[in-house]
C-alpha cells in the first residue's frame, strides 16, 4: 500500500486547519508554536470531538471551534497524564516499600532471592522465578549494602 499524503510545511498546516477546515484562531503564532512543539499528528487527536463531516464528505471543524479550545483540551490531557503518572509512581513505591518491609520482617533482610516465599513469588510467572533464583546474575544488584555479612 502506497502512502498518499505528502509532507506539508507549518504554514500549509495552519492554512489547512484555519482556511480549509474552519478552525478559528486569534493568534496564529500560538498555533504555529503548538504545531512545532506538539506536532500536527498529535494535536489532531484532540481535534476529533470538535469535527464533523460536511455534505461533500470532507471533515471540518464544527462552527465556532477555536484553537484555544483544542489547546485547552490538549493541556488538560497533559496535566491529567502527569497526575496519573505521579499517582501510579507513588503507589508503586508504596507497594514495593511495604512488600520489602513485610518480607524482611518475616524472613530477614536477605529474603528477596528466597523462592520459598510463595506469597511473594506467586505473583511472578513461574518461568522467571526459577531462573532468577538459580542465576544470581539475573537478579538486580542491591542499591546499597548496609547489613554486615
Amino acid at each position: 500500500m502506497k502512502y498518499r499524503k505528502s509532507r506539508i510545511s507549518i504554514n500549509e498546516q495552519i492554512a489547512l486547519l484555519t482556511e480549509y477546515r474552519g478552525l478559528k484562531c486569534s493568534d496564529q503564532s500560538e498555533l504555529e508554536r503548538a504545531l512545532v512543539e506538539v506536532g500536527h499528528y498529535r494535536l489532531s487527536a484532540y481535534c476529533f470531538p470538535y469535527k464533523t463531516k460536511c455534505k461533500s464528505g470532507i471533515t471540518i471543524f464544527r462552527e465556532g471551534t477555536t484553537f484555544e479550545t483544542i489547546i485547552y483540551t490538549y493541556e488538560f490531557d497533559r496535566a491529567l497524564r502527569q497526575l496519573m503518572f505521579d499517582a501510579v509512581g507513588r503507589i508503586e513505591i508504596y507497594l514495593k516499600s511495604r512488600i520489602a518491609y513485610l518480607a524482611s520482617e518475616e524472613r530477614g533482610p536477605f529474603c528477596y532471592p528466597d523462592v520459598a516465599i510463595t506469597r511473594l513469588n506467586s505473583a511472578c510467572p513461574s518461568r522467571f522465578a526459577p531462573r532468577w533464583a538459580t542465576q544470581p546474575s539475573l537478579a538486580a544488584p542491591p542499591i546499597r549494602c548496609s547489613h554486615p555479612s
